[in-house]
């Protein structure tokens, strides 16, 4: 199998970069690449780069118009100036693509699939970053392995609010994608099933003849409506792992693992 893992980065304000083999695209506001030509072999790491910062989830504090009442102590989660990378968007673009280690997720023997982490982390008023954690708890190495390129980044720019150097939180996601060139899935969105639906999958295999393709799931129920389609129902948000067997041979080809969010409408 040609397995690969691909590491995304992604937030509200965006930059890219481009390389040779790749063709950026847009959608839904985001940017990214796509491999072209086949020209990465067996188990080769690409990296996707779509970068910027995540807008805090928690209650934004209520800051003072008058500086000299701003707590020295006080975490800002919305300020006037945000705290930055030194050498701004880009250059923590490069830090990013220099020391992430794309391959983490397959490594450490992810199902395949789409993986996004969140980092949490303090910029202090003297740009030191602190309480650096995963608010995520997807494992498989991912969120310690974005944790880890973040604490080696040093001092950052710290944030600013009426003027004053501040504590503030930075808030970082990374998704990581980990595929298989042999192995086709398709679903309305990218390893993503709505929660109490019948989600429709469709699954290909190069080396594998439908007839001989067999799917368990470890939550939920499974429908086989035609070769190579299925209907998934999951009632509960969360993760769900999808096995694929050979039933000529009487093994197991690969599992992939999806997940079941709330719809929005």
């Amino acid at each position: 199998m040609k397995e690969k893992t691909i590491a995304k980065f992604a937030a509200d304000t965006c930059g890219s970069i481009g390389r040779p083999a790749f063709v950026k695209i847009e959608s839904q506001n985001i940017l990214s690449f796509q491999k072209i030509n086949n020209m990465y072999t067996v188990k080769t790491c690409l990296l996707l780069i779509v970068i910027g910062f995540a807008k805090i989830g928690f209650a934004q504090v209520e800051l003072p118009a008058d500086s000299s009442k701003i707590d020295a102590d006080k975490i800002f989660s919305k300020v006037e100036v945000e705290a930055a990378f030194p050498g701004g968007l880009d250059a923590w673009k490069n830090f990013l693509v220099k020391n992430l280690k794309t391959n983490v997720g397959e490594k450490n023997g992810a199902p395949l699939g789409y993986y996004t982490t969140v980092v949490r982390f303090i910029v202090s008023k003297d740009g030191e970053l602190t309480d650096i954690h995963g608010e995520t708890q997807i494992g498989y190495g991912m969120e310690d392995e974005v944790i880890r390129v973040i604490e080696k980044s040093g001092k950052w720019i710290p944030a600013k609010q009426n003027g004053r150097l501040v504590n503030a939180y930075r808030r970082q996601p990374v998704t990581f994608q980990v595929l298989d060139d042999d192995i086709s899935f398709s679903t309305k969105i990218p390893f993503t099933f709505i929660a109490g639906a019948d989600n429709k999958l469709s699954v290909e295999l190069k080396k594998v003849k439908s007839e001989d393709l067999q799917l368990s799931i470890s939550k939920g129920t499974i429908k086989q409506i035609s070769e190579g389609e299925y209907i998934i129902h999951v009632n509960e948000p969360g993760r769900v792992t999808i096995e694929l067997y050979n039933t000529k041979k009487d093994k197991k080809i690969s599992s992939a693992s999806f997940e079941v969010v709330v719809s929005r409408k």
